[in-house]
């Protein structure tokens, strides 16, 4: 079934939703990371105005992208959710034979047989497809964990409602809803690919050593000039 045009969009899709997850992973890092330097360094202000900026931008662009993932109506658009969906209305397409099939080293090693026994994951040991009840157990529980992002980013990102979000948001919420988002991309990554995913990429060049120099001379900052 893996020649069925369907099955090669979701690939398509679940390789577009790699890079998107990654890319939030990857600014959770940058993130963190700055969080980490400031508290480490008694020196810093940690009054100033810029962290309430910086913990603002990230919030919005961490939610808007869980947010992404979530939706699975509109047209024309790519989303973990809109996948799911797919594949639990065409469960068909994803066959034990074809999963076993894209295995090409020795099926002998401990990770190969661990890795074929992924597929009884998502089917009964004997069934030779896919069952589409826990494809929709994958998609409610994402959305439950996510619940309180996307009310947020629906909210109070996407559009300023008069109704305030009905459920708290915290930073831990979020990092929670995703490492879930990460988590399931993983799981189907497997599954589609029988390869496994590291779900947070190693940056390419350094990051954090621009903070190694001053960026501003006392004398030239904004408030200074005024």
């Amino acid at each position: 079934m893996r020649t069925d045009p369907r099955f090669q969009k979701w690939c398509d899709w679940l390789k577009t939703i790699t890079d998107d997850v990654q890319t939030l992973y990857l600014s959770r890092g940058i993130f963190t990371g700055v969080i980490d330097i400031v508290k480490k360094n008694d020196r810093i202000d940690k009054r100033s105005m810029f962290f309430g900026f910086f913990i603002n931008v990230y919030v919005d662009s961490v939610v808007m992208g869980i947010r992404r993932q979530l939706k699975a109506k509109q047209d024309g658009s790519i989303s973990l959710a809109k996948l799911l969906t797919e594949i639990a209305e065409n469960p068909e397409l994803i066959t034990r034979s074809d999963y076993y099939e894209l295995f090409d080293k020795p099926v002998f090693l401990p990770e190969v047989i661990n890795m074929m026994e992924g597929f009884n994951q998502f089917a009964e040991p004997t069934s030779d497809y896919i069952d589409s009840e826990l494809v929709k157990r994958d998609l409610q529980s994402l959305k439950e964990i996510c619940a309180a992002a996307e009310e947020y980013a629906d909210r109070r990102i996407a559009h300023w409602d008069r109704k305030a979000p009905s459920l708290d948001l915290t930073l831990e919420d979020i990092f929670k809803a995703l490492d879930s988002l990460g988590g399931m991309v993983q799981r189907y990554y497997v599954l589609f690919f029988a390869a496994s995913l590291k779900i947070e990429p190693v940056p390419q060049y350094p990051i954090f050593h621009i903070f190694e120099a001053p960026w501003l001379p006392p004398s030239s900052s904004p408030e200074s000039e005024k």
